[in-house]
């Protein structure tokens, strides 16, 4: 062999180079991107630090972008309470200057109540404010407006609070009560209501539940009935509330029965000077009844006319203050708030017209008589089959059972057949169209014990007779036939029992029967006691709270060890302050019971609230009872030190940044200058390494000799 060279010795070599050439690649990369390494592993001793810090800047830069929304909310929550803040001060200045005014026109309560009326609509806009399509003052709620105030026109707010007989809530607890039940939650049960027109003891009408519903509801609340089948549907304000929460009373707006005339004093307004006062005196007797005060003498009421306001002294049981309904001089009628004595069962609902020739009567004889339709005809809308008791009335058919009302016994098993009871009677029909619609039963019930007279008046209809005006419903008209009156007390005990109005008359005195009733014959036409009682009832109470979003608390965090709620709501004591005061100008017509022209002393509870909305200090007495403390001063002191809070933060923030980020590069960067001198020498030395590599693999020892 004549090389010098071995594979060991250029193993060796070779090896070497390809380290030398690595290194030439590394310094490449850094002199190109000025980075140590393209990855953690090219700076394994520093990984780990790196890795820490860099997690670090990114919560950081987290905290910061978050925080940069958070302000950016409060800075449009601010610019939307500057303009709430200024509606409420234009308001309480205006309202300064109405009150500070000698003359109080039609005109002037006009406008201070169209303001008030205009300032609640703008409250509602401003307090609906969002931003990136989520609203900010309805709490966890984000997708829902967080105000509704149902406004539509002046006129349609003060038919609802008329402010005599509804009247705006005037405590914070009534204002935002919020619920709705139409089953008695205990038994799940629908009729679960009784109504009276007058309870005994309160003298106001009262609903009774069958199980203690009513325990967190809050006298001054205004509350919605419905489901009553138009009976008792209506607002109502809760004037008082059981402790055992079996039954609340209503504000009420009834007469008491005075049957021996008394002198009577009538004070109303001058009709061409509002500031004076016209006063007279005269007999006169009260039916409750009808709500009508009679004169003695004829034409004595003639004075005062539909719509006007009167108060009445010296009767024995009905001093107040009333408005005319209607007038003839002689008998004035009074604009009545009360309750129907009265429950229902059930709903009114129609079949599909059934096409003929597929509706039949047929007279069963001695036995019962049947209906028959369709398949599937008799049965609810959840496919059951009417229970035994349900009332249906027969339309469409255009002969004699049309009109007519009819007690299912019961029902086929494919719901084509409804065999009624043996005291209803068909007239035979075969092949007919028409529309079956189930009927609700209707109770009613007076509460006078005396004055009734039953009246067997065979062959014709049996009729129950009692004083003028009693078979009303709570707006005055007579009973629809179909009532169900429920008879307990009588003096002859034959004559308790349930029975069905065909008919009304005239002055709503006396109740003629359908024919399958029958009255006590024995006792026919004798005056007797007893009480026409009610049966629990289907119906629905609710009140709607102004606020639709919610109470739960929204946390932000603005660094790893500080945070703030964002808990500010529309239902915040200093907005909710401001609202009842406007709705408590708004309420009420000019020249009406609850007017505010009668009622001057809500300017100055308006005022207190007002003031109380927007300062933290507030002089005076609470019209209404303590207030929650809450105002627009610190409403705004509190969004005012949290964005203080988010930008100091954010300035602390940003400089770690800045020093993480100097750290990160001290480990992550390159000098570009250092390793291009170093790129520079490692490639002379790789040089300088082939060629001696080369130099070696050509000696031999030939070449020595």
């Amino acid at each position: 062999m004549s090389r010098i060279s071995s594979l060991a010795a250029t193993t060796v070599s070779i090896t070497q180079m390809l380290k030398l050439q690595k290194t030439l690649y590394d310094d490449q990369y850094k002199v190109n991107f000025e980075q140590n390494s393209p990855d953690y592993a090219g700076i394994d001793t520093q990984s780990q630090r790196l890795v820490n810090l860099e997690n670090t800047q990114s919560a950081l830069e987290n905290y910061v972008g978050q925080n940069t929304v958070v302000d950016t909310r409060l800075s449009i929550m601010e610019v939307s309470l500057t303009s709430v803040q200024k509606t409420i001060s234009d308001f309480q200045t205006n309202l300064n200057t109405y009150a500070t005014g000698l003359s109080k026109t039609s005109v002037n309560i006009g406008d201070i109540q169209a303001k008030a009326f205009d300032s609640l609509k703008a409250l509602e806009g401003y307090l609906n404010t969002e931003a990136d399509g989520q609203y900010l003052l309805s709490g966890s709620k984000l997708l829902d407006a967080p105000v509704d105030f149902g406004l539509t026109t002046l006129a349609n707010f003060q038919a609802k609070y008329d402010g005599a007989t509804v009247k705006v809530p005037t405590s914070r607890e009534a204002h935002i009560d919020d619920f709705s039940f139409g089953t008695d939650l205990n038994s799940t049960s629908a009729d679960w209501l009784s109504f009276e027109r007058r309870n005994a003891t309160s003298g106001l009408s009262r609903i009774t539940a069958a199980t203690a519903q009513f325990a967190n509801m809050t006298a001054g609340t205004t509350i919605t009935i419905s489901n009553t089948a138009g009976v008792n549907d209506g607002t109502y304000e809760v004037s008082a509330v059981d402790s055992a929460g079996l039954y609340v009373d209503l504000v009420t707006k009834q007469l008491t029965d005075e049957t021996t005339a008394v002198t009577t004093t009538f004070t109303s307004q001058n009709s061409i000077n509002p500031l004076t006062l016209d006063t007279f005196s005269t007999d006169v007797t009260f039916a409750r009844g009808t709500n009508t005060i009679t004169a003695a003498a004829a034409g004595a009421l003639s004075t005062l006319s539909a719509g006007a306001q009167f108060t009445v002294a010296g009767t024995v049981s009905n001093d107040g203050t009333y408005t005319v309904e209607s007038n003839d001089g002689t008998n004035l009628v009074i604009k009545s708030k009360r309750l129907t004595n009265s429950g229902s069962s059930g709903v009114a609902t129609p079949t599909s017209p059934i096409a003929g020739p597929n509706l039949a009567f047929v007279d069963g004889g001695a036995g019962a008589d049947t209906i028959t339709a369709p398949i599937n005809t008799f049965q609810d809308a959840s496919g059951n089959p009417y229970p035994v008791g349900t009332k249906i009335r027969i339309s469409g058919t255009g002969g004699a059972n049309d009109g007519q009302v009819y007690t299912i016994a019961s029902v086929s098993a494919d719901r084509s057949t409804a065999t009624l009871q043996t005291s209803d009677n068909v007239t035979a029909a075969p092949a007919l169209g028409g529309t079956i619609t189930t009927v609700p039963e209707y109770f009613y019930h007076e509460d006078t014990a005396t004055g009734l007279t039953f009246n067997d008046n065979t062959p014709a209809a049996d009729t129950i007779v009692a004083p003028a005006g009693t078979f009303v419903d709570a707006s005055g008209a007579a009973l629809p036939a179909g009532t169900r009156l429920t008879i307990s007390g009588a003096t002859a005990a034959a004559n308790d029992g349930t029975y069905t109005i065909a008919s009304v008359s005239a002055d709503k005195s006396t109740v003629t029967l359908i024919s399958t009733d029958t009255l006590d014959n024995a006792t026919s036409g004798v005056a007797s006691t007893g009480t026409m009682v009610t049966t629990k009832s289907a119906g629905t109470i609710a009140n709607s709270s102004y606020y639709q979003g919610d109470t739960i608390n929204r946390g932000h965090r603005i660094s790893s060890t500080r945070s703030f709620d964002l808990d500010l709501t529309a239902l915040d004591p200093a907005f909710e302050k401001a609202i009842r005061a406007m709705k408590l100008i708004a309420q009420g017509s000019y020249d009406s019971e609850g007017g505010l022209d009668n009622n001057s002393e809500r300017v100055s509870q308006a005022q207190y609230l007002l003031t109380s909305s927007l300062k933290k200090t507030v002089a005076g007495t609470p019209p209404f009872g303590a207030e929650q403390i809450s105002n627009f001063e610190q409403v705004q002191t509190d969004i005012a030190f949290d964005r203080v809070l988010i930008k100091t933060t954010e300035t602390v923030h940003t400089k770690y940044i800045g020093f993480l980020q100097t750290s990160i590069s001290g480990i992550e960067r390159a000098d570009k200058l250092e390793f291009a001198a170093r790129l520079l020498d490692d490639q002379r030395s790789l040089e300088a390494s082939y060629q001696i590599f080369s130099k070696v693999r050509q000696l031999s020892l030939m070449n020595f000799l």
